[in-house]
């Protein structure tokens, strides 16, 4: 991790340049403030996009991209948590799970305080999931992703985006006609890994209506 910050503090980007100076005063010593640092240098941009920029292409592309990746990685995420869960337990379906793997995995999308005030009891798999998947007022969550990406892409319309706008839109009926009970009987996992295959084609077919195409890139 500490080679990848490096690289990127050879940007003169204001986070590329924030974390040089941060070198100097050895808060690499520190990693948590180091994190914290990072942190509120992203709420800071994400608070001047939304805040200041005009919504324009522009704003839709970082937008659209913002979305996709973070349905991406929070879905990644969650495979990682499931599978070490697995590991000398019975897993999501059994009656033992690793109560740190899951809370850490709410952490990580910044939804621990949502999660509470939503359930004010123990941390679950099946509620974490039903927290990070079906939510609507989670902003991480996987329909909140997928309804926002629709009307974006719809300000975005060329002649290539038909098919973006057609994936996008099995993928919420999907979800809006499917329950928690429907996901663990086929298997959290499985229900996962699909839909990152989705979402991943979905990503392609945006590649390809509006940047370089994947074949040439």
């Amino acid at each position: 991790m500490e080679k990848v910050l490096l690289q990127f503090g050879k940007h003169k980007t204001p986070l590329g340049l924030s974390y040089t100076a941060s070198l100097k005063q050895d808060i690499k010593l520190i990693p948590a403030r180091l994190l914290e640092c990072v942190k509120h240098r992203c709420y800071v941009f994400r608070g001047v996009l939304h805040g200041t920029m005009l919504k324009n292409q522009a704003f839709y592309f970082i937008s659209v991209g913002t979305l996709l990746e973070r349905a991406e990685r929070v879905y990644q995420a969650s495979i990682k948590v499931i599978n070490k869960d697995a590991v000398g337990n019975k897993g999501t379906d059994g009656n033992f799970f690793d109560f740190y793997h899951w809370a850490a995995l709410l952490r990580s999308v910044s939804a621990f305080e949502i999660y509470r005030q939503i359930y004010f009891d123990q941390v679950t798999p099946k509620q974490v999931t039903q927290l990070l998947i079906f939510n609507k007022q989670m902003p991480r969550s996987l329909i909140c992703c997928v309804s926002e990406l629709i009307p974006l892409i719809s300000e975005m319309k060329n002649q290539q985006s038909k098919e973006i706008e057609r994936l996008l839109g099995k993928l919420k009926a999907s979800l809006d006609y499917s329950d928690i009970d429907e996901v663990f009987e086929q298997g959290l996992e499985e229900f996962i890994e699909s839909f990152l295959e989705h979402i991943n084609h979905v990503a392609d077919e945006f590649s390809s209506a509006y940047l370089i195409p994947l074949a040439v890139a």
